[in-house]
């Protein structure tokens, strides 16, 4: 168990991203296939489906407490939420803790400014092949995913691309 986490720590440094054991890194898995129907609940027990999104660009981002890289994001994600109001854009998490508890604890510490789905069971990091944290899918208003990052990829690069997509959906 501590040469697991001892590896898994030495990922979080070096790539900018975490993985339980070390798993491999996937960066290519769904691009330009349909998004995966995702359905859950938040950290009020809310439902959420991913599909209620169709006509926006959405911002998928499957997201740990445990992980530092994904902490480091959030300023930057609040960022993003405000500057996208009244544009056809949303941001999405989908998070990795055991409990939901941990989870609605630092969307409130945090200040999160998105919903998140509670994964607690790890289906929806499964059926995303979701191997390292932070993972952000990038999806288009059509429902096909476009881009996959693993780790941190810069705010020019996502800028960028969510940009290229919202031109795309009008």
């Amino acid at each position: 168990m501590r040469k697991g986490l001892v590896g898994a720590m030495l990922v979080c440094l070096v790539v900018g991203a975490c993985a339980p054991e070390g798993e491999p890194r996937t960066e290519s898995a769904l691009v330009d296939e349909e998004a995966p129907d995702t359905v859950g609940h938040d950290s009020d027990g809310q439902p959420l489906r991913l599909s209620d999104y169709r006509g926006k660009v959405v911002l998928l981002d499957f997201w740990a407490s445990w992980c530092p890289p994904c902490r480091a994001m959030f300023p930057q994600e609040r960022e993003l939420v405000e500057k996208m109001k009244g544009r056809p854009f949303v941001l999405l998490g989908v998070n990795g803790d055991a409990e939901v508890e941990k989870q609605k604890e630092v969307e409130e510490s945090e200040r999160l400014n998105w919903r998140s789905l509670f994964d607690g069971d790890g289906k929806i990091r499964a059926a995303w092949a979701i191997r390292l944290l932070p993972t952000l899918i990038l999806i288009d208003h059509k429902g096909l995913v476009r881009h996959r990052f693993v780790g941190d990829p810069g705010r020019k690069v996502l800028d960028k691309a969510i940009e290229e997509l919202l031109k795309k959906a009008g």
